[in-house]
């Protein structure tokens, strides 16, 4: 398989770790007066010409000044196609008509642009606050840069393979190395601002950036009435199968009931291990479950919110069978249980902590974006760009 999605990889990790839609402001350009060329009798736009596009502007064309920094149809046309094939991708069987509306008076190629120009001025806003933080580094980005070249570079069977794949995807030498750049300042400016892996970030700070989501944490004992059969179908025991399980959560209630305030930690994890059914805390999640509202199902939810931590509750049931929850204090560094999907995958990295120093570098981004100057050259202003894909 000819690996040319690679090249983009440096820009990715930029793009979808911390995504800034601002707008260009007065930059954006004209998106009436499309041509009947290319369109369907009924005015439906199927097919976007890629390559005519490309060739219909010089590529050293000053399309827009992003902070006085000129960006020429090269530059700005890696974007466009980026974002072409994203959303082809995403939208699938459902991308008919590039000119169908997807949201209020925004058709699919308007979310092409205005990707396009949002993703060029995140990286201005990248810049930015690397030098607010002040971790701008010119050499040490071009340091950076080499080592992701060359690694990319190694990831082919030639040069002249890399080559080609930078001009498959429009992409030339100074991109790629200016991608590489700017992961490396967002990099530099959030282990500044809040360490690695948001490590700089109290728990105080997490507790207030995430008030608004009152998050709980709890450990349970589940004993299970429902099971899987051979056939993958989800089914319900019977009542006298449920008694009996009834019967034996009502024991290890007891248990934990009669049982001292100093020892009870304890308790409940030594019968949690031998008994509990859940394979998901047993496995992913054996210090507890943190959660909101809407992450856990109601029955599980509710019983756990009417709780103070350190208390436990009766027997709750629920479609899973009964449980005992014990209501815990917080731990900022435990994954949600929203992002199980990280953990199962060994990335026990995505804590609490974590995600909110990435919303917080996110915020701050998208607050830098807002002030960037972003300016359409005039004789592009008026431009309807769709007409350069019909």
């Amino acid at each position: 398989m000819r690996p040319t999605k690679r090249i983009a990889a440096v820009l990715l990790c930029a793009v979808l770790l911390f995504c800034a839609l601002s707008g260009c402001g007065d930059a954006n350009p004209a998106d009436g007066g499309q041509s009947s060329g290319g369109l369907t009798p009924d005015g439906q736009l199927p097919e976007l010409n890629v390559e005519k596009a490309y060739s219909s502007v010089p590529a050293d064309a000053v399309i827009l000044t992003i902070d006085g920094k000129d960006v020429t149809w090269q530059e700005f046309f890696y974007f466009l196609n980026y974002y072409i094939n994203y959303v082809k991708q995403s939208a699938g069987d459902n991308l008919t008509d590039w000119l169908a509306e997807v949201s209020s008076g925004r058709t699919y190629f308007d979310a092409v642009m205005s990707s396009a120009l949002d993703q060029r001025i995140y990286m201005a806003a990248v810049e930015a606050t690397a030098k607010e933080a002040g971790v701008y580094n010119e050499t040490a980005a071009a340091e950076y840069a080499d080592n992701v070249l060359a690694e990319a570079k190694a990831s082919y069977d030639s040069e002249e393979e890399f080559n080609q794949a930078l001009k498959d995807n429009y992409e030339t030498l100074d991109l790629f190395r200016s991608f590489a750049e700017s992961t490396y300042y967002q990099n530099a400016a959030y282990t500044a601002l809040f360490g690695d892996r948001g490590s700089k970030l109290t728990d105080e700070d997490v507790a207030e950036q995430t008030a608004d989501e009152n998050y709980m944490m709890a450990k349970h004992i589940l004993l299970m009435t429902v099971y899987t059969d051979e056939n993958g179908e989800t089914i319900t025991r019977n009542d006298a199968e449920k008694a009996e399980i009834l019967a034996k959560a009502q024991e290890l209630l007891d248990q934990l009931n009669d049982c001292p305030p100093e020892e009870f930690p304890e308790l409940f994890d030594t019968l949690m291990k031998e008994y509990s059914e859940d394979p998901g805390s047993q496995q992913y999640f054996p210090d507890g479950y943190l959660f909101k509202e809407g992450d856990m199902v109601t029955e599980f939810y509710e019983a756990c919110k009417s709780l103070e931590i350190g208390e436990h509750s009766g027997i709750v049931e629920t479609s899973y069978g009964y449980h005992i929850i014990y209501r815990i204090p917080l731990n900022y560094d435990e994954v949600p249980s929203a992002y199980s999907a990280y953990k199962a995958y060994g990335y026990d990295y995505y804590t609490l902590r974590y995600i909110t120093s990435q919303k917080m570098m996110s915020s701050i981004l998208n607050a830098l974006a807002g002030k960037v100057d972003c300016q359409m050259n005039e004789e592009f202003a008026d431009v309807a760009f769709i007409n350069y894909f019909i």
